[in-house]
């Protein structure tokens, strides 16, 4: 696997569950002070998430970090 298919796949899955969630990009963004457009590359796999925001990310959904790393 690759970096770029990591970052598709964990972009995927976040996108997976926030719109499980039925949230928008916004409003996963905005707790932890990232814009919407930021959120938008992430799970298109455009940018490199740290594990710091993965994390932010992870509580907003209310999941574990290890869900975003478990696929289908």
């Amino acid at each position: 696997m690759t970096l770029q298919e990591l970052q598709d796949r964990v972009g995927k899955k976040i996108k997976t569950l926030r719109e499980k969630k039925e949230m928008t990009q916004q409003q996963l963004a905005k707790p932890f002070g990232s814009e919407r457009s930021y959120i938008c590359d992430v799970e298109a796999g455009r940018k490199n998430v740290t594990l710091e925001t993965l994390l932010k990310i992870a509580n907003e959904l209310e999941v574990e970090v290890i869900a975003f790393f478990v696929w289908e």
